[in-house]
């Protein structure tokens, strides 16, 4: 276990602006906000969703798939996005609509079911939702751990983000 990450819990995550790039593959979050950087331009949300599936259908055996698509931005793709997850039989897709800036209704429509929409308007609120994500995905403590950890990391890296686009 690595930092409250069990045996068989990976996770991947894609950052995406204009683009989207893997930069954790099957693996764990130990370290993780010192590895994601943070990039500029638009907000293009289906070619996160292609990377997404494509890790989704590559995945170790034994995983059972979640999205966690997290925005802080606008997207004039989310249909397009929507349509590539659904590709997956079953997904279940969480959006968090982060900041005020977020395309809530987009992200609202993306998600797999109503309650599977979430928004946070800081960092707080987006460790306490994805603590509800976890609970909602397991009730095991370790991935209750794990799910505050990237919700941890996520937040640091997103408000840094955010001052540095004030600045």
């Amino acid at each position: 276990f690595e930092n409250g990450q069990g045996a068989g819990e990976v996770v991947s995550v894609v950052q995406y602006s204009g683009s989207a790039r893997v930069t954790l593959q099957y693996g764990t979050f130990q370290g993780g906000a010192r590895d994601l950087q943070q990039g500029g331009g638009g907000t293009a949300f289906s070619p996160a969703a292609e990377q997404a599936v494509g890790l989704i259908k590559s995945q170790p055996a034994g995983c059972t798939p979640v999205v966690i698509f997290m925005s802080d931005g606008q997207t004039n793709d989310g249909e397009q996005a929507k349509s590539v997850l659904g590709r997956v039989p079953g997904l279940q897709v969480h959006t968090v609509a982060f900041g005020s800036g977020a395309s809530t209704d987009v992200l609202r429509n993306m998600a797999s079911k109503p309650e599977y929409f979430h928004t946070a308007l800081d960092g707080a609120e987006l460790v306490k939702e994805f603590l509800n994500i976890a609970q909602m995905v397991s009730n095991s403590q370790l991935s209750d751990k794990l799910y505050e950890d990237v919700g941890t990391k996520l937040a640091l890296q997103m408000q840094t983000k955010l001052m540095t686009d004030c600045l």
